[in-house]
């Protein structure tokens, strides 16, 4: 094992909800290692909780409002260039 997957499964052990992370780390493990299958994972991983955090965030800026409803339909923009072009 490598110290960078050792640095990676203590990173694990602390919190893997770190979005940042998978997504730092599954660039790594495609561009430097070549492990498109597994860096492929973790970015995906790393999207999904991205959009579940906007999610959260979307329903504590909705929470109590009338007319809102899980079928309100709403669109978000994101100016954040890795996400460009997202529709959350």
């Amino acid at each position: 094992m490598t110290q960078i997957e050792k640095i990676w499964n203590d990173l694990m052990k602390i919190s893997d909800q770190q979005a940042d992370a998978f997504n730092i780390y599954g660039r790594f493990l495609i561009e430097i290692v070549n492990d498109e299958e597994k860096g492929e994972e973790l970015i995906k991983k790393a999207q999904l909780q991205s959009l579940d955090k906007s999610s959260k965030k979307q329903k504590e800026m909705l929470g109590g409002k009338d007319g809102v409803t899980s079928e309100t339909p709403i669109i978000i923009g994101d100016c954040d260039i890795k996400r460009l072009g997202y529709i959350l």
